[in-house]
């Protein structure tokens, strides 16, 4: 799916970042009074790019929009899901026309926007990230984790080092709280919980 010829012009004339984002440009097209903050700004650091290293990404929120059944659907996106013959820059679009307008807290594409536009933590973490449930790695992981000390890690952390320490310790305590936010959403270098993951569920 071509973009509109005003981005297309943007793109070529190299106001896109160097990773590949097209967003790095979303403002060049806002005219020079314009002082909101855009979604794009909002989310800075956050987006997947439209460079080849996220083309893979990209597809898998084509197979994942086409799977998504859900009732409370934003009207736009939904108009996107409808296409005849979806495709990965039909989707590509419609984030960066929702990067480009201005952020509202309660607008109904947030939820929406942070689903398709922007990185999962695990994507975020990349190959290092224990994907198997059964690896061999998770060993290394949950000694990590004991060797730090209880004290040394967050509340729920400690959780998981009372799970892994425990008389009839549970092994498999790290791997399950790993995989229950390997979906969430990346929400920058100095998050928190992607500091955790990025630090305890990845192969040593």
């Amino acid at each position: 799916m071509a973009f509109n010829a005003k981005l297309a012009s943007a793109i070529s004339a190299g106001t896109v970042g160097a990773a590949g984002s097209a967003y790095a440009g979303m403002k060049v097209l806002n005219s020079p009074e314009e002082k909101r903050e855009t979604f794009g700004d909002k989310y800075k650091g956050t987006l997947i790019t439209f460079g080849s290293e996220d083309t893979e990404k990209w597809g898998t929120r084509k197979s994942k929009l086409e799977q998504d059944n859900s009732a409370d659907m934003e009207a736009s996106l939904k108009s996107v899901k409808s296409k005849q013959s979806l495709q990965a820059d039909d989707i590509k679009a419609w984030c960066s026309g929702v990067a480009s307008s201005p952020f509202d807290s309660k607008s109904t594409k947030i939820k929406w926007f942070e689903s398709y536009c922007v990185y999962t933590i695990k994507e975020k973490v990349g190959s290092k990230f224990i994907t198997d449930a059964q690896s061999s790695s998770w060993t290394n992981a949950n000694n990590s984790l004991k060797n730090k000390g209880k004290t040394n890690l967050p509340s729920h952390l400690q959780d998981v080092y009372d799970k892994l320490t425990a008389s009839s310790a549970d092994a498999s305590a790290l791997q399950k709280y790993c995989h229950s936010k390997q979906d969430d959403v990346f929400r920058g270098l100095d998050d928190s919980l992607y500091s955790e993951i990025a630090t305890y569920c990845i192969q040593s």
